[in-house]
């Protein structure tokens, strides 16, 4: 939940350089949490990546979990 509020947060965010607006953030977030997904954190670094590459294979601009 806290990943998503975050991915929101970021997506309200209004960016400007050189008084030009730029386009929409987005972020694509992957969330492995201890001890399910891993128990070092090596593992839990390599399971929240997969679940990152897979948030941008679905389109991005999303919040994955690991399975």
């Amino acid at each position: 939940m806290r990943a998503e509020e975050i991915r929101q947060a970021i997506a309200q965010l209004t960016l400007s350089h050189n008084t030009k607006t730029l386009g929409n953030l987005t972020v694509s977030l992957g969330v492995a949490g201890f001890p399910q997904h891993g128990v070092s954190s090596t593992a839990l670094i390599q399971t929240a990546d997969a679940a990152l590459y897979r948030a941008k294979a679905a389109g991005r601009n999303r919040v994955v979990v690991a399975p």
